[in-house]
């Protein structure tokens, strides 16, 4: 495997802490769900799992859009959440399914359906981004939604990938787990060369959940 973090330092270095949009599971019980049967292979030397606190499905990462280092950007975040909230307001809640996970190159993760409904909450979050700042800041969809519940790391090329999928084989049943998307979040993300945390910044919610959407501070944690 390849690993993740020197993947992605390049346009995305350690600390900094760029503009993401996630759904994120509401309860404890999905992410439990979700994470629980792969712990074995999750927690192998190379790989650094994802705690149930930070598993999330992206929907945009807008790269260089720095909360502490660009002033447009943290004074954009309101008006920026507010064009979202215009462009998503008649879009229903529905449920996302994740199944069992893939072992990919860079991270095991777990595929979601249906993408259509997923996608089109990406167009909507670009599109605000894009009639706010233009072309200001390299924007990165999610093309399909998934959980990773592990990135891979520091020694990632010595994992037995054949052996993982042969464990992964051993786990029996469908292990399905559903997320309910009634919001979507926006962040503030960073990495530490070995996890992914954020800071939230604001929530806007789909038709029937709420006719506000709820901006919290954008002061460091």
């Amino acid at each position: 495997m390849e690993n993740f973090f020197d993947r992605v330092e390049r346009v995305w270095p350690q600390g900094r802490r760029d503009l993401h949009w996630h759904v994120l599971p509401a309860l404890a019980t999905e992410t439990v769900v979700l994470g629980k049967p792969y712990v074995g292979i999750t927690l192998t030397q190379g790989l650094h799992k994802v705690i149930p606190e930070w598993m999330h499905c992206t929907l945009v990462h807008a790269i260089g859009a720095d909360v502490d280092s660009d002033p447009a950007v943290s004074a954009g975040v309101e008006l920026l959440v507010a064009d979202v909230t215009e462009r998503v307001k008649g879009i229903e809640p529905f449920t996302l399914t994740f199944g069992r996970p893939d072992i990919g190159q860079a991270a095991i993760e777990a595929p979601g359906w249906p993408g259509r409904q997923h996608r089109a909450l990406v167009g909507h979050v670009m599109a605000a981004h894009r009639a706010l700042w233009g072309e200001a800041h390299q924007l990165s969809p999610s093309r399909y939604p998934h959980i990773s519940l592990a990135y891979a790391g520091e020694g990632a090329e010595e994992i037995d990938v054949m052996g993982l999928k042969a464990q992964l084989s051993d786990i029996e049943g469908p292990q399905t787990a559903d997320v309910y998307v009634d919001r979507l979040h926006l962040v503030a993300q960073r990495h530490d060369g070995g996890s992914i945390t954020w800071q939230p910044l604001a929530e806007v919610r789909l038709k029937g959940a709420d006719d506000e959407a709820h901006i919290d501070s954008l002061l460091a944690v």
